[in-house]
């Protein structure tokens, strides 16, 4: 509630002779009425109410509020019984609105209609904006419909945006603008030329002795232990210190929809709040015309991907894990994603506190039915039940659904071959073709296979390659060139992320580390590519002999 109050001093004398002439002037209503001078007349009134003053009242301005409502995730039970039928009433202002009831929770927990829209009068000034009261029904038998949770979000001001949606500008990874052609300008034409694929005529090299794992030590710094890797001129690999949500150029995946946590209880005690439930939206505040009858602008929520389950294969690779507690020198791993879980109890690592693991683990399940991806690292006991030693949770849904398209990182290099191949479903052409509609850009432009043209920016694979040396693992020039573009493009990139292993016991402190990532294959964009082979290294015995 906004209010502003005027206190009138009366029946008391005060000495206005140490005041200064403007706080005397500030002070005018109270002396004229000590001195028994009228008061200035009263704000006129609306039926019984005083209208607030215009100095005190804050402009509003015509606002478009759009809502998205996706969907209700891990809702707990109510009463003794299941939620299954929720749905949210949106109150902002003197705006009252409700989103479509979600038929079965189980079967699909997303809204069927997830768009919803708010033409209200709101504060200008973001300091008198009201808040978003977001309450949760259930709809249950009997016409019963109680108010399981609720959530309040503070301000909208993460979520103003402009009237006129403008296409996402591009721009390039760790470098300003580049135009990719010979001339310092950009203006100068260039023969289009198809350069033959001169890889093809190359012999592959020797690859006894390479591995994944080469390419590990490459991007760490450690070449001696890359044997030849480093001499073929293969690419490396990006490693994160954190999780991959807290980098910053990806905003923590909530690009296309937050999590709100709905809480049951009362909202002013905190100890008894309870979490019963996440509500997966988001907003966008923009200005309207003053005339009614002014037409609307485009809307920015326009576009949204199919909100029924999407079957996926995940491949969760399990690098290393570090640091872990010196009580808990057997490490071993055990993932859980929906009601399916592997343990990988038989390949312990006994009496180190940093172990390595080498695993690939593949999941089927639908998402956002299953989204929330646990990966537990315990200590193995021989006779009783192996102590947890720190947890981690990754939400697979906002990976797939987030713009930086974080189902699987774009390799640096396309490669149809060898250590470092495509393991993505989809060509580098594909991925560019969708990342240019999602973002409201025209549809790339290619002048043969060796010249695209991205958002007005034209791209060379001469630039790109100059300094190269041919590889016979190469793919095509035109898959090539698309490659590159992407890895300019604000888009995940082939990663290792660090995720910190947490233990309920002792929450506010850090049971170790643990390197890994997760790719995401989407049924409908078809088979994945081959996955890559981590295995640990075996160590090669040797016969000594002293002569």
């Amino acid at each position: 509630m906004l209010a502003s109050f005027e206190l009138l001093l009366a029946g008391q004398a005060a000495s206005l002779m140490d005041l200064t002439d403007t706080e005397t002037d500030a002070m005018q209503p109270t002396s004229q009425l000590m001195n028994g001078e009228d008061l200035p007349f009263a704000p006129p009134k609306r039926n019984d109410l005083y209208i607030v003053p215009t100095g005190i009242r804050p402009v509003m301005r015509r606002t478009a509020v759009e809502i998205l409502c996706w969907g209700m995730r891990n809702m707990k039970r109510y009463q003794l019984l299941s939620i299954t039928s929720p749905s949210v009433e949106f109150e902002i202002g003197d705006a009252v609105i409700q989103s479509p009831i979600i038929k079965n929770t189980k079967k699909n927990p997303n809204f069927s209609n997830a768009l919803l829209f708010v033409d209200t009068m709101l504060p200008k000034e973001e300091y008198f904006m009201p808040p978003v009261n977001l309450r949760v029904r259930d709809h249950r038998a009997f016409g019963r419909k109680p108010t399981v949770g609720m959530h309040v979000i503070r301000s909208l001001e993460k979520y103003m945006v402009s009237s006129t949606p403008q296409p996402t500008y591009i721009t390039a990874s760790n470098t300003d603008q580049v135009l990719m052609d010979g001339s310092p300008n950009g203006d100068n034409p260039e023969t289009i030329v198809d350069m033959p694929d001169e890889q093809k005529a190359l012999q592959p090299p020797d690859l006894e002795d390479i591995d994944w794992w080469c390419k590990y030590y490459t991007s760490i710094g450690e070449e001696d232990k890359a044997l030849k890797y480093v001499e073929m001129g293969l690419d490396s690999v990006m490693i994160y210190d954190g999780p991959l949500e807290s980098v910053p150029e990806f905003d923590g995946f909530t690009d296309f929809c937050d999590t709100f946590e709905i809480f049951t209880g009362d909202a002013d005690d905190d100890e008894g709040q309870e979490v019963i439930g996440e509500f997966k939206g988001g907003f966008k505040v923009y200005e309207l015309p003053e005339d009614p009858n002014a037409p609307l602008p485009p809307k920015h929520l326009d576009a949204l991907p199919n909100p029924d389950p999407e079957e996926c294969v995940v491949r969760v690779y399990l690098i290393q894990a570090y640091d872990l507690q010196p009580a808990d020198p057997n490490g071993l791993v055990k993932v859980t994603l929906g009601k399916k879980s592997i343990s990988l109890r038989d390949s312990y690592k006994p009496n180190t506190l940093n172990p390595i693991f080498g695993e690939m683990l593949e999941f089927k399940c639908h998402i956002p039915l299953q989204k929330d991806l646990k990966i537990v690292v315990k200590d193995y006991d021989l006779l009783t039940s192996d102590d947890p030693i720190g947890e981690t949770i990754i939400d697979l849904e906002n990976r797939y659904l987030s713009q930086y398209r974080a189902n699987c990182g774009v390799h640096s290099v396309y490669y149809t071959s060898g250590p470092c191949q495509w393991r993505d479903a989809c060509k580098p052409t594909e991925i560019l073709e969708a990342f240019c509609k999602r973002h409201r850009l025209e549809a790339p432009v290619y002048g043969g296979n060796t010249q695209v043209t991205v958002a007005g920016r034209r791209h060379t694979l001469r630039e790109y390659e100059q300094n190269k040396e041919p590889s016979p693992f190469w793919g095509p020039t035109k898959e090539r060139l698309a490659c590159y573009v992407l890895n300019r493009l604000p888009m995940v990139k082939e990663h290792i992320e660090t995720r910190i292993l947490r233990n309920k016991l002792q929450p506010a402190f850090d049971q170790g580390k643990l390197q890994c990532w997760v790719d995401i294959f989407p049924k409908s964009l078809g088979p994945p590519g081959p996955p890559v082979d981590i295995s640990a290294r075996i160590p090669k015995s040797y016969t000594l002999c002293n002569v």
